[in-house]
């Protein structure tokens, strides 16, 4: 990802110009999910579980700023570029019923060598024409 300059907009003495930035990211993951469909009265359900497992690493610019009114005065601003391992483990129910009706319910919570995670959850209900 390139991004180029930009000014934002607004009182000159507090606006912010932005110099080119240059955001390189790769990442590779590998994982699987474990499913049984099971067929009910009026459809299936299906119960599974998600397991995976991932790297991430990125290279960024530096991030150079300086307000339009001290243009010499520039701040600048390093992110940094560890190399990220990550973990994921999901489980939920899809139902698919015979009246065409669908309901999914997941439950996903990603793990990171940084000591950072995130939850998710999707409730998803929809009706096939």
């Amino acid at each position: 990802t390139i991004l180029n300059e930009y000014t934002e907009n607004g009182v000159a003495s507090k606006t912010l110009h932005y110099n080119n930035q240059h955001i390189k990211n790769g990442s590779i993951s590998v994982g699987t999910i474990i499913n049984k469909n099971r067929k009910i009265k009026n459809g299936i359900i299906a119960p599974f579980l998600r397991f995976e497992g991932g790297i991430n690493k990125a290279n960024n610019s530096i991030t150079e700023v300086y307000y339009n009114a001290r243009p010499t005065q520039i701040f600048t601003n390093a992110i940094n570029d560890d190399l990220i391992t990550n973990t994921r483990l999901g489980l939920g129910v899809r139902l698919n019923l015979d009246n065409n009706w669908n309901y999914n319910i997941i439950y996903d919570r990603v793990d990171n060598s940084n000591h950072s995670f995130t939850n998710n959850l999707y409730i998803n209900i929809r009706k096939n024409f």
